[in-house]
């Protein structure tokens, strides 16, 4: 399919050729290559191997900053299809239940008479009318939980977070188009952040998917899907679209965590697991540039001896260690510490869906990596294996530098792995399609990083993807 004469917004002709051939199955897309699960010393390291890093800091609070992509709509949330019993039953253990009070009491008995009828299509219909002020609301901005008599939306707890770490951090939250006007309005009614004297005008700062990372939609007949106005429709290419947004941050370190895993009651736990990480990082970051001017100076006898080398990078990234190096060795070695670092925290948990940290072979190289299910091919009876054997999950909390050993900000496009796009299948306009999604901004568009796997808390982990899971203890006032 050629595109002569063919305006799509913000799409150029090499990309739209490039997306019709992965779409038609002309370019193929990599499945990863599993080598292991990562587990506890093997790939993960234990929770309490860094308790004596005091002495460790990212230095001043300038250089730290969060980012957080936030996601849109939180349509996709409000569905309970097969739970509408049990939301009936714990409805008045919603946060915001006094707000949705009296259309609840109108409505009970259509509500509980579609139950006992098992008419499910009814039930909807006033479950949407009870729950319509908040339907189509970004989730940044939803009523999730009570601190004394206030309702408090996420972006307030993450404002309020971050102030606890330092007044003048900034936060940087990725939106789509159209909702930087309800986030604002939410903050300055906020009577939260007024009683606590928080400030968030000069911290926070609003980034947007850009529309050229955008995808086109192909229908089951090859044509492209369009929209009502019959323009041509492309769809956001999922959160690895957002690697150009994080290039662009100045700070050196940048902690990411999703805005849906905060929680008043988990705010001191969430306190000392960012402080500790910044100090994990801290630590590993200064010996990786030690270990780099050693190697400037092609000076083999100190890296061999060094401590660090020989304990940390030997146990924990064996995939770098070498016990003789020669020049070619060093060479190599300067190669792979001179990238962007991660620290990424895990937990243990073997039902929750989303990616989890693996040992990856690409050719001769092994690497650590986290894989969500699509980028492996399940059909391999070996790979399916070591998929369910894997018991650690991504929760999604990572503190990044992005600054090599001169401190000199690295272009984090360079450092990406462009050949894990994945295809998506989903129902646009009414109509069966299939697009492209970039690589995951934590998974290929991550690829090429440093990356150290930890251990934390599963207590950490308290996200809100379901409206279900409001009636958790964790979530309650």
């Amino acid at each position: 399919m050629e595109n002569p004469n063919l305006k799509i917004p913000g799409i150029s002709q090499n990309s739209y050729r490039d997306q019709i051939s992965i779409l038609k199955d002309e370019k193929k897309i990599d499945k990863l290559a599993l080598h292991k699960p990562c587990k506890i010393n093997d790939g993960i390291i234990p929770i309490d191997y860094f308790n004596d890093l005091e002495s460790y800091s990212i230095g001043d609070q300038e250089s730290s900053c969060s980012f957080i992509p936030a996601s849109g709509s939180a349509t996709r949330m409000f569905n309970i299809e097969s739970h509408e019993e049990y939301f009936i039953k714990n409805i008045k253990k919603l946060p915001f239940f006094n707000i949705i009070k009296e259309d609840y009491m109108q409505k009970k008995k259509g509500i509980i008479d579609s139950l006992k009828q098992k008419d499910f299509k009814k039930f909807n219909t006033i479950y949407s009318q009870i729950l319509q002020k908040f339907i189509n609301l970004p989730k940044a901005i939803l009523p999730l939980h009570k601190i004394n008599d206030f309702h408090i939306s996420p972006i307030e707890e993450i404002v309020f977070l971050n102030s606890l770490l330092s007044k003048n951090r900034k936060i940087y939250l990725t939106i789509p188009n159209g909702y930087q006007d309800k986030i604002y309005k939410n903050l300055n009614e906020s009577e939260f952040l007024k009683i606590n004297k928080i400030n968030f005008e000069d911290n926070l700062d609003f980034s947007f998917q850009s529309i050229k990372t955008n995808s086109i939609c192909l229908l089951n007949n090859n044509e492209l899907l369009k929209s009502s106005d019959g323009n041509i429709y492309t769809h956001p290419s999922g959160h690895g679209a957002l690697l150009e947004n994080i290039n662009n941050i100045k700070e050196k370190f940048f902690y990411i965590h999703n805005i849906d895993n905060i929680c008043p009651n988990n705010f001191s736990r969430r306190i000392l697991n960012i402080k500790k990480m910044n100090k994990i990082i801290s630590f590993i970051k200064l010996n990786f540039d030690k270990i780099l001017n050693n190697c400037l100076k092609n000076d083999s006898k100190s890296i061999e001896s060094d401590n660090f080398y020989n304990t940390f990078i030997k146990n924990f990234l064996p995939n770098i260690y070498k016990q003789n190096l020669d020049s070619n060795d060093i060479q190599s070695l300067a190669i792979k510490l001179n990238r962007p670092l991660r620290v990424c925290g895990f937990i243990q948990d073997k039902n929750s869906k989303g990616g989890k940290p693996f040992w990856v072979k690409d050719k001769n190289d092994i690497s650590l990596q986290i894989v969500e299910e699509s980028q492996i091919d399940l059909n391999d009876s070996s790979h399916k294996k070591l998929w369910n054997q894997s018991i650690f999950f991504n929760p999604v909390e990572m503190v990044c530098c992005n600054r090599d050993f001169n401190d000199n900000k690295f272009n984090l496009l360079n450092f990406s792995n462009q050949r894990q796009h994945m295809i998506v299948n989903k129902k646009i306009f009414g109509q069966e399609v299939r697009f492209i999604e970039k690589p995951g901004l934590w998974n290929g568009s991550m690829y090429n990083w440093n990356s150290v796997f930890i251990e934390i808390e599963p207590e950490s982990f308290t996200p809100v993807k379901n409206i279900c899971d409001l009636f958790l203890d964790i979530h309650q006032p």
